[in-house]
């Protein structure tokens, strides 16, 4: 059996700008050989559904939780990352939403 001394793993655990918890891992072998990145949060509860869809009317029950909002990426970030390519005239509050 080998002894692998210069085998490393290190972890960098650390909560972003929007208060999500990040690990970045990194496996080295003398030179890196791995590196990965996992974005852990909580699942989403009624009251978070209910908060993030305030003022649109849909259903807020357990049954839509996977659609919440915040699984999405903002619309005025995806826009901002978009104004090379497109002439924003308006922005619109979506009301109503309806699921199923």
């Amino acid at each position: 059996m080998r002894n692998f001394r210069s085998l490393r793993e290190l972890f960098h655990v650390y909560v972003d700008e929007e208060n999500i918890l990040r690990v970045d891992h990194k496996i080295s072998f003398g030179l890196t050989i791995l590196r990965l990145h996992y974005k852990i949060s909580l699942l989403p509860r009624e009251d978070d559904l209910a908060r993030q869809t305030s003022g649109v009317e849909c259903r807020k029950d357990v049954g839509v939780l996977d659609e919440i909002p915040g699984a999405y990426k903002s619309i005025e970030a995806v826009m901002k990352n978009q104004e090379d390519l497109v002439e924003i005239v308006a922005e619109i509050k979506q009301v109503v939403c309806v699921k199923g």
